[in-house]
């Protein structure tokens, strides 16, 4: 309760970014906001908080970004291994790294399909741009 009395600007500061940080890294900020909670225990604030954190899962946007998340690490994970390797549009660099490759356009094609308006689909177009990857319209 003393913490709270003491921090209440800051702790609604941080959940007003956390909150805005959720669609972007949801499962940061649902662990973010359970800490904060948890530390503002057995205040009011502290149970609405972690009430709060414990909603944000099933929220559909939340769900949307956290399903999108999972389309993106594999492509994350095959751009890191292609970075300053050379571009798709080299044949034996296609060749060579052809898993990544398609990995990095199935991946990216999808979340321009399902999940436009995520950060995740604009940072997958860009490692198929920077690495010469066409991707179907």
């Amino acid at each position: 309760e003393y913490f709270y009395k003491q921090n209440k600007e800051l702790l609604e500061k941080r959940r007003k970014e956390l909150g805005e940080t959720m669609l972007e890294s949801p499962d940061f900020a649902i662990q973010e906001l359970g800490d904060l909670a948890r530390r503002c225990l057995p205040s009011q604030i502290g149970k609405d908080l972690l009430e709060e954190a414990k909603a944000w899962p099933k929220d559909p946007q939340v769900v949307k970004a956290r399903k999108a998340r999972a389309i993106f690490e594999p492509v994350k994970e095959a751009a890191s291994e292609l970075a300053g390797k050379g571009k798709a549009t080299d044949p034996k660099f296609a060749g060579r790294y052809a898993r990544q490759i398609q990995a990095i356009s199935g991946g990216a094609s999808k979340l321009r399909k399902e999940h436009p308006e995520t950060k995740f689909c604009r940072e997958a177009a860009k490692f198929a741009d920077e690495l010469g990857i066409r991707l179907d319209p």
